[in-house]
């Protein structure tokens, strides 16, 4: 039925219109990880050593901390400060 739709309508069966968008997803970021890679990739590193939940960090105008929500099993959410030692390499700085 949908296929028999789809096809009325974009002239493709839904198969074939999402095996082509698919194929557009793996080129599109193939390509932007190939561009990714050949910058140079940065190494990541955890913004706190507490498991748990550390969402939406937020840059302080100066670029000195970060300002993150925090929530793990053991403790009550809340919001923390961590200085943060990378500030000159911040992205847009």
């Amino acid at each position: 039925m949908y296929n028999y739709d789809m096809k009325k309508v974009t002239g493709m069966r839904l198969t074939e219109l999402y095996g082509a968008w698919l194929t557009s997803l793996d080129l599109k970021y193939r390509n932007l990880y190939a561009t990714l890679e050949a910058k140079g990739f940065t190494e990541t590193e955890p913004l706190t050593e507490m498991g748990g939940e550390n969402r939406r960090p937020v840059f302080s105008a100066d670029g000195r901390y970060i300002f993150l929500r925090k929530a793990t099993a053991s403790a009550t959410a809340g919001c923390g400060r961590s200085t943060w030692s990378g500030a000159r390499s911040r992205p847009g700085r």
